[in-house]
């Protein structure tokens, strides 16, 4: 009997490594799934901070176009004259150096068509500006007086508050005290206990800017006739400052 089991001693070792490797791998496919798609053990709540506030800046989009003259020069002379007024007038009306900024500057050839042919006949010049209104009562004032000089495409006039961040954290402790909240109200009802927090996710709703005149703003963004421009009266209203908050629970 020794003998034989001498003889099939290695078969046996060689089955008993089989059945070991094939345990270790059960081992840790369970373990991977404990710690890996432990789903099953966590609840996840939804919480939502809602912050109403007074917005405290404007924001202009402006633009000067100075179109089809007969050289590169003198339509940047042009332009130039122009935008040297209104820069002047926003300084003169209170707005710091800081708070204008150009957001595009273009010069292009203007083409038509002569007997078949493509020829140069002058040139564009756009230059776009942002400005910010810090004080909300001159925003109409400024409007009207940047196209009495030379502005001639108003885009878009928009109000948020400068410090936008310290609202969405207020909005972010809101959110994440109805998430406690409904997570409590849960667990009594479900008749579990919750343990730690082992996860969060945070979405921005809205809240950034408020448009005055819609999405294209004074014109949809054209051309605007200084001579007829009537501009209604400008608020500022009321800022939506929306963060929602999910928070993750361990169930113990």
């Amino acid at each position: 009997m020794m003998e034989d089991l001498k003889n099939h001693w290695p078969k046996l070792l060689i089955v008993l490594v089989v059945i070991l490797a094939i345990t270790s791998i059960v081992i840790v496919a369970l373990l991977r799934d404990r710690l890996v798609s432990n789903n099953q053990w966590t609840v996840s709540v939804n919480g939502r901070g809602r912050v109403l506030i007074k917005p405290d800046l404007a924001v202009i989009n402006l633009g000067v176009d100075t179109f089809k003259v007969s050289t590169a020069k003198e339509a940047l002379a042009q332009n130039s004259v122009k935008m040297n007024k209104i820069s002047a007038k926003l300084k003169e009306l209170g707005i710091a150096e800081m708070d204008i900024k150009t957001t595009n500057y273009n010069l292009s050839p203007v083409y038509e068509v002569f007997d078949g042919r493509s020829r140069p006949t002058g040139y564009t010049v756009n230059q776009q500006l942002t400005i910010k209104v810090r004080d909300l009562t001159k925003v109409g004032v400024i409007i009207e007086a940047v196209t009495n000089e030379g502005a001639n495409q108003i885009g878009e006039v928009s109000f948020t508050v400068d410090n936008l961040e310290a609202v969405k954290d207020e909005a972010r402790l809101l959110a994440i005290a109805d998430a406690k909240a409904k997570a409590g109200k849960l667990a009594q009802t479900a008749g579990v206990r919750l343990g730690k927090t082992v996860g969060f996710w945070e979405n921005y709703v809205s809240g950034s800017e408020a448009d005055v005149y819609g999405k294209g703003g004074i014109g949809g963004g054209m051309a605007v006739n200084q001579a007829s421009i009537s501009l209604p009266p400008v608020s500022g209203g009321q800022l939506e400052v929306i963060v929602e908050m999910s928070l993750t629970y361990k169930i113990k």
